[in-house]
């Protein structure tokens, strides 16, 4: 995917040295059947030589994950895409699960 400029960004957290962005991608040649729910992971955000890799999310149960509330813990990213709906149910994918991430390290204290 070149370019991201077509995520609408839904919820960021900061996890050590990396920024998690969920949302949704809009791209009005894509198919409609195709998963439109994106992870983006900028590590090293705050440097000059930062990197970042778009993720496409699997839908679950019909649902495209990227709507609305996201958290990373561990190995773990949380989805919460209903909760401005009838439903909030969670969703949980490993890192793993979504393209072999490395869990964020978190700063020493």
């Amino acid at each position: 995917m070149d370019g991201y400029a077509g995520v609408a960004v839904q919820d960021w957290k900061v996890v050590g040295d990396r920024l998690v962005v969920s949302g949704i991608f809009k791209d009005p040649q894509s198919s409609a059947a195709a998963p439109t729910s994106r992870l983006l992971m900028f590590d090293r955000f705050l440097e000059p030589a930062f990197e970042c890799r778009a993720i496409r999310v699997p839908v679950r149960e019909g649902i495209e994950l990227g709507h609305e509330g996201m958290a990373v813990t561990g190995e773990f990213v949380l989805f919460l895409p209903e909760d401005l709906g009838a439903s909030n149910r969670l969703f949980r994918a490993s890192l793993a699960e979504l393209g072999n991430v490395r869990a964020p390290e978190r700063p020493q204290k």
